[in-house]
């Protein structure tokens, strides 16, 4: 079993049992992102081209922004994920577990610390913020 971690504070990564998975260039870094953004909903690949360029895509854009995340999906295959990135009609989602991303896990810290704040239990609640940073 393999212990897999998204990363967006920060630089966009993966880590696999804490070894960082190399992502390739901006753009493959960039699909992620916007997926990430998104965990567990639809992402049109009209978004995925946006994220990767912007408001001037060249003319090949869909089909490079596809095949970002086609070799995303065979890194994070590679690294143990199985099949994070799945594809659903014009779109792609990428499937994993809140405890996986950075993001949601600093919001929950800061949540906890705030109500171990409420409670008075102020310095439990500073060293929670501390564990979110």
């Amino acid at each position: 079993m393999h212990a897999i971690q998204f990363g967006l504070l920060g630089p966009v990564e993966v880590r696999v049992n804490g070894r960082p998975v190399s992502l390739g260039g901006m753009s493959s870094q960039a699909v992620l992102a916007a997926l990430l953004l998104d965990t567990n909903r639809v992402v049109p690949i009209e978004r995925l081209v946006d994220a990767i360029w912007g408001h001037d895509p060249p003319e090949r854009a869909r089909v490079v922004a596809q095949n970002r995340v086609s070799s995303l999906r065979r890194l994070l295959r590679e690294a143990g994920a199985g099949e994070a990135i799945q594809t659903r009609g014009t779109g792609y989602l990428i499937r994993i577990g809140d405890h996986q991303l950075d993001i949601t896990r600093f919001h929950d810290q800061v949540r906890h610390a705030g109500k171990l704040a409420t409670d008075g239990e102020l310095a439990t609640a500073t060293g929670q913020l501390t564990e979110a940073l």
